[in-house]
């Protein structure tokens, strides 16, 4: 899946509320989100690149969704959980 079709899905996804949404980057999308306290909304997306996994993280983080830079080693995932 392309980075813009996930940029919009995810924008669809939360409908402008940026702020009672968390974004993340990992390798192992179950094992994050066992981590996370296996949250009933979880939606993961496999970009299949880091560098587009990170630019889509910064790119909802800077329009104030909750979350952190981070995701360990090689993250090509991108979740998204409501809190």
């Amino acid at each position: 899946m392309l980075k813009n079709e996930i940029v919009s899905e995810i924008t669809v996804i939360v409908s402008g509320d940026y702020g009672s949404w968390y974004i993340g980057v990992t390798a192992d999308p179950e094992q994050r989100r066992m981590s996370h306290g296996n949250p009933e909304f979880w939606r993961a997306w496999n970009v299949g690149l880091e560098s587009e996994a990170r630019y889509i993280e910064k790119f909802f983080l800077f329009h104030g969704m909750q979350g952190d830079t981070g995701g360990g080693y090689n993250p090509t995932y991108v979740y998204i959980y409501k809190r």
